[in-house]
């Protein structure tokens, strides 16, 4: 989940603020990876502009956040949709105690031998 920005020049670790004044660029982006709270991969672009100031430094001013999640095209594992799909089933069926009285019927029957001749 890497970001394609054309002419970028990418900085592992920010050691120098120099590095980001002198080189002439306009535009700052600090990527994070992480998961989140589901355990779902996840990426935030922090987007920024660098600002000269008088002195011969820059400042950079964020300006946005973009977030960018990797889920599963299926949304979740079978098994689990399954029986997700299986408990809202009963619960849409669960009734009253009268209703599932009156819908219950009992059939009662009998075993008469024949005798064989």
């Amino acid at each position: 989940m890497q970001p394609k920005l054309k002419k970028r020049k990418s900085i592992t670790k920010l050691t120098d603020a120099k590095t980001v004044s002198n080189n002439g660029a306009s535009k700052y982006c600090l990527l994070t990876q992480g998961s989140d709270e589901q355990g779902i991969p996840e990426a935030k672009l922090y987007k920024a502009d660098i600002i000269q100031t008088m002195g011969g430094g820059a400042q950079v001013v964020f300006n946005d956040v973009e977030t960018l999640k990797q889920d599963s095209p299926l949304g979740g594992s079978p098994v689990k949709n399954r029986i997700q799909a299986y408990n809202n089933e009963v619960k849409a069926h669960r009734g009253s105690p009268e209703d599932i009285q009156s819908k219950c019927y009992g059939i009662q029957g009998g075993y008469t031998p024949t005798s064989r001749k």
